[in-house]
């Protein structure tokens, strides 16, 4: 298995291509108490997807450094969404609200 450094850890909920051929290791969780979670949300024939959950995102780091980050590593799409949330509870209230199941 190839294991690259990332600043955040991802979930690959939905494979998409990643723009390289290489796997993202989900084995280490250093998130402090207030880290949260980026959702990326996409859609596809009209159905809501989920694409990721990337956790141990610093509340005071950007939205477009988040994407920044995310995009080196994965393809780009037209109807990708993210979404900041604080824990699993809003986790849950965003994928119902997108009728993920």
């Amino acid at each position: 298995m190839y294991k690259e450094k990332f600043s955040h850890i991802y979930i690959n909920i939905f494979n998409f291509p990643l723009k390289k051929n290489h796997i993202i290791s989900v084995n280490k969780l250093t998130t402090g108490g207030s880290d949260m979670y980026c959702v990326v949300i996409n859609k596809l024939k009209g159905i809501y997807m989920l694409r990721h959950i990337i956790y141990g995102i610093n509340p005071k780091e950007s939205m477009s450094s988040i994407k920044k980050n995310y995009y080196k590593n994965y393809c780009r799409t037209d109807t990708d969404t993210f979404y900041l949330c604080k824990n699993k509870k809003e986790i849950n209230k965003l994928l119902l609200m997108h009728k993920i199941f």
